[in-house]
């Protein structure tokens, strides 16, 4: 746990570190020896398994770096979680961090775990293939309506349970009551496996009297490309999620599930874009979501409101708005090779 993120703080931990750093440097000698590989990359600085493999292949000769996953930090207790995150962890050892915004390198570059130079950011790569597919409009909209599931608790802000069960039995309304609106809910593969997200689902279901299986115009969906839910529906649906901001992009109106309930002090400091909620729509309650999805859901109606706004908080946690991203990615992995 917590020493593992730093062993040389623990005696015994330490020597069995240099024990398993003295294997690795052995192994990764014979594979570098028959694999042209020029890189080493992680997904995360906090993944302790790669630290070892990393930063022993960066005292070989080969660049460690880290395409680091993680690069919403956009309230303040996660900003807190992960300048906490990165204090267990002693200073970077590879050669490049590459992050999505100014945020997330001042919370590498500020307490020292890693130097200035050793951080750099080049905004989202997925975000490429969204502004292609924009350009070309050929997707068409199709009467769909789309939540993007989230977690009933994530890192240090778990929300009131009756926001997700709320939420989600408005989508599901929507389903029992309008056949000709295609409801989506979209998870991510890890919530269905989770016991927490799987009961208020099943909850969300009970309070509708409603059978999954009983409504064709109703699915929820884990493989489905985000990209193109979000261009092919009438209205989306999301919470603390980077889905959001990509959704910026393409007029699709946004919902997010500000319920009367998370509008505190104590929540404003939790809850991701809390200070840009005039931007989006916000019900208050299921009955106002309810009333937005039916009323935004027949037909698409494309929201132009705000938009320097929106560009603006784009830039803010993804950086680089409607550019090549890919080349920059390029760029930096050239200098590193």
């Amino acid at each position: 746990a917590s020493e593992l993120k730093n062993p040389d703080r623990v005696e015994y931990l330490k020597k069995r570190k240099n024990n398993h750093r003295i294997f690795l440097k052995k192994i990764l000698k014979i594979i570098f020896h028959r694999l042209p590989i020029d890189l080493v990359i992680s997904a995360d600085i906090k993944y302790v398994a790669d630290i070892d493999w990393g930063e022993v292949a960066e005292n070989i000769g080969k660049s460690y770096i880290v395409l680091h996953r993680e690069n919403l930090a956009a309230c303040k207790s996660v900003k807190q979680l992960m300048v906490t995150r990165t204090n267990k962890i002693r200073e970077f050892g590879g050669t490049k961090i590459i992050v999505h915004n100014k945020i997330m390198k001042s919370i590498f570059t500020k307490n020292g775990f890693a130097k200035k130079n050793q951080v750099s950011i080049e905004g989202c790569l997925r975000m490429d293939e969204l502004f292609q597919k924009t350009k070309k409009n050929q997707v068409q909209k199709t009467n769909k309506i789309t939540l993007f599931s989230f977690p009933p608790y994530q890192w240090a802000r778990n929300i009131p349970f009756d926001v997700f069960v709320d939420c989600h039995s408005a989508f599901i309304r929507i389903a029992k009551n309008y056949p000709d609106i295609r409801v989506i809910i979209k998870p991510k593969y890890e919530y269905l496996v989770s016991k927490i997200w799987n009961e208020l689902i099943n909850k969300a279901f009970d309070k509708n009297n409603f059978n999954p299986k009983n409504y064709s115009n109703f699915s929820i969906s884990p493989e489905m490309n985000s990209h193109d839910l979000i261009l092919e529906s009438n209205i989306i649906c999301g919470f603390n999620s980077t889905i959001i901001l990509e959704a910026l992009t393409t007029g699709v109106p946004i919902v997010l599930p500000y319920f009367e309930i998370l509008r505190t002090k104590q929540w404003h400091d939790r809850i991701n874009f809390s200070d840009d909620m005039k931007i989006f729509f916000t019900p208050k309650n299921e009955e106002e979501l309810l009333e937005l999805l039916l009323k935004k859901g027949k037909k698409f109606q494309s929201d132009n409101k705000n938009k320097t706004e929106k560009i603006k908080i784009f830039k803010k946690y993804l950086h680089y708005y409607d550019q090549n991203i890919l080349s920059k990615y390029i760029k930096v992995f050239k200098q590193l090779v």
